[in-house]
């Protein structure tokens, strides 16, 4: 009877020293994931994130001159574009002539400067229009439109990139019918 009882103790270490193995190599192969199951994160507070930018485009027309600015009316500085689409078939001329600080790129004028929250543009594009006939038979129109995009910032984080960067204006420009 003691053999039987020696015997069935000695199974029952070597299945428990067995299972003993069996866990070890099971908690050694999962660490990572035993890891991710049992730690946790708690958050406070937060920030609210602004990702659009807003701009109001300016025209005053007086003298046959169309004169532009553009303000950001939005939460986040960004930077400014314009782009003057004028006929090109008529039978007068029409200048457009950027002021200090406006660079013209493709078919945009571009605001070298950002503007932060509130800010004008310190200075205006301006189309005029010259010598048209007392008499024409047509009608015409110069129509701008802008556009605006965030800042963005160079690898080092504090140098903005510069407003004519094509990758910040990387988004399509769309126009709804009314």
């Amino acid at each position: 009877m003691k053999d039987k009882t020696r015997r069935g103790l000695k199974a029952a270490g070597i299945a428990g020293l067995a299972g003993l193995a069996c866990a070890g190599i099971l908690t050694a192969a999962s660490g990572d994931a035993m890891a991710y199951f049992t730690t946790y994160a708690n958050a406070k507070g937060g920030y609210t994130l602004e990702l659009e930018t807003h701009t109001e485009l300016h025209e005053e027309f007086k003298d046959m001159q169309k004169t532009i600015t553009v303000e950001n009316t939005g939460e986040t500085d960004c930077y400014v574009r314009v782009k003057i689409i004028a006929p090109t078939d008529v039978d007068f001329p029409i200048t457009i002539t950027p002021g200090a600080g406006w660079t013209k790129s493709g078919d945009y004028y571009y605001y070298d400067s950002y503007l932060a929250p509130g800010e004008t543009t310190k200075s205006s594009v301006v189309a005029a229009i010259g010598n048209i006939p007392e008499k024409i038979d047509y009608t015409w129109n110069v129509v701008v439109a802008s556009e605006c995009c965030q800042v963005i910032y160079a690898e080092d984080g504090v140098t903005p990139l510069p407003a004519t960067e094509a990758s910040l204006w990387a988004k399509e420009f769309h126009v709804e019918e009314e």
